[in-house]
């Protein structure tokens, strides 16, 4: 894929800047002076993105281009591989990339609730508002627990292996802790500390692993004043 994780970085970058437009609309004259044209980000914001990627990065070249039809090909100099990018024309926020021509992966940006999605074969990932994710199976769900997600990459099934989620609640940071270490341990993962700290807001949390698998969990419990306790949990996952 373009050399490796090439590929991976356009889709990133290319991503970054679309979520930012959608976002930040107003923002023209930046997007002139990164090298966009802004009469195509009109059109096709998302292609617009691509070709200024393109353009700053030294190790690609814009073979061809058609506007019209929503267009790119693009080649390494690195490696001499080359990967077509099309963009959707009935969602201004997606690309496909395509090599040889068999899909590599897709972007699409949600603009109902601002997000950016990736997909291969090999899985998903998605950051930002909008993510509708259960945590995996070996990680515990709070009662009553409302999750926000910061980000999530999938298998194949569609499952979270990473990612970063969040909740409030009003229970004790004492109470959060116990439940979610009791939980870990009986998914078979082994806390390695836990630590209530009291003063100017009672805090909490809690680190656990599992060697295989490999499984890692953060959690920390902080207060938010007049909501409760944010509690926010990060974890991982390698191997099988």
């Amino acid at each position: 894929m373009l050399g490796g994780c090439a590929t991976l970085i356009i889709i990133g970058v290319i991503g970054f800047f679309v979520v930012t437009y959608f976002v930040y609309n107003k923002a023209k004259q930046a997007a002139k002076d990164a090298g966009f044209d802004t009469e195509l980000m009109q059109k096709r914001p998302a292609l617009a993105a691509a070709k200024a990627v393109i353009a700053m990065n030294k190790d690609l070249e814009l073979v061809s281009s058609d506007d019209k039809k929503g267009m790119l090909t693009v080649r390494n100099k690195q490696t001499g591989e080359v990967v077509t990018i099309s963009a959707d024309d009935t969602n201004k926020g997606k690309l496909s990339f395509k090599q040889n021509g068999k899909d590599l992966a897709s972007l699409e940006v949600h603009t109902d609730n601002p997000s950016l999605e990736v997909k291969s074969d090999r899985g998903s990932a998605v950051v930002g508002g909008g993510i509708k994710d259960a945590p995996p199976p070996w990680i515990p769900v709070y009662p009553g627990a409302v999750l926000g997600w910061d980000y999530a990459y999938r298998d194949k099934n569609n499952v979270p292996q990473n990612g970063s989620f969040h909740f409030l609640t009003t229970d004790d940071p004492d109470k959060i802790v116990n439940f979610y270490s009791d939980g870990l341990k009986r998914a078979g993962l082994t806390v390695t500390s836990t630590g209530i700290q009291a003063g100017g807001g009672k805090t909490g949390v809690l680190n656990a692993y599992q060697d295989s698998p490999g499984r890692q969990v953060y959690l920390g419990v902080s207060p938010q004043p007049g909501a409760g306790n944010m509690v926010s949990v990060v974890f991982s996952t390698s191997g099988s």
